[in-house]
């Protein structure tokens, strides 16, 4: 459906097992065809000869990048790695800081850098990762926690505030009904949304919307322990875990 609506990039987990994740690989592959760019997370749950192993097996789906295939900490075996396989690197728990990101550069790490404002010394700290990285010649996009208006907002206004933030980003936008903001949810173009033109992040809170999802909350959610999904993502087969 998201395809037939114009996105052009999807996003999916890997790092359970090593059947497993070529099996998912090629289910999304062959349900969607040559068209839309594959990416992949591995949220560092490799070790460095197993992503060897999996990456020469996954390159024959075309796979656009792997999102950081090893635990983040150690940008010199990131780049050993990049080295040995087929699969662009994308990095991400290696690049959430300035500092991060300027490791990930000096060992010539990765072939993109993933940003988040939230991991980062927020925006300011976001923007300078992102000069640094469009100064090495790497291009950039930046990770999703599921923003709502405001938050999508910012993000649009930080990717055009930087030449090298030209790769598709994350967005749970799309998986939203509503929002908090004036005139309910941002339309999408196809894949795209356009920059706000408005003062300052160019959005307004709706007051209505605000109280209505508050009462919700309230009503609905807060005080209340859900009982863990039963989600396959976290059983994984891999002596090497990740920290999420």
């Amino acid at each position: 459906a998201q395809v037939a609506a114009g996105f052009r990039t999807l996003y999916f987990k890997v790092g359970f097992a090593l059947a497993r994740d070529e099996a998912r690989v090629r289910a999304v592959r062959e349900a969607v065809g040559d068209g839309p760019r594959l990416r992949v997370d591995a949220n560092g749950a490799w070790s460095p000869a197993l992503a060897v192993r999996l990456l020469e097996r996954l390159a024959a789906y075309d796979l656009e990048y792997i999102e950081q295939p090893l635990p983040p900490g150690d940008p010199a075996e990131l780049a050993r790695l990049r080295a040995r396989v087929p699969v662009p690197i994308l990095a991400h728990e290696s690049s959430l800081s300035v500092e991060g990101t300027l490791a990930v550069v000096r060992h010539g790490a990765a072939d993109a850098v993933q940003l988040d404002p939230r991991f980062d010394a927020g925006i300011a700290g976001a923007r300078t990762a992102a000069q640094i990285a469009e100064v090495a010649g790497l291009p950039a996009l930046t990770h999703t926690f599921g923003e709502l208006g405001v938050g999508t907002a910012l993000m649009l206004h930080f990717h055009a505030a930087h030449r090298n933030l030209v790769l598709d980003s994350q967005t749970y936008y799309p998986n939203l009904v509503d929002d908090v903001i004036a005139g309910g949810l941002l339309p999408f173009d196809g894949c795209f949304l356009a920059v706000p033109t408005g003062p300052g992040l160019g959005v307004e809170l709706d007051p209505e919307r605000v109280r209505h999802y508050a009462d919700l909350h309230a009503r609905e959610v807060a005080g209340r322990t859900a009982p863990p999904p039963p989600d396959p993502y976290y059983d994984r087969d891999y002596l090497i875990r990740p920290r999420v």
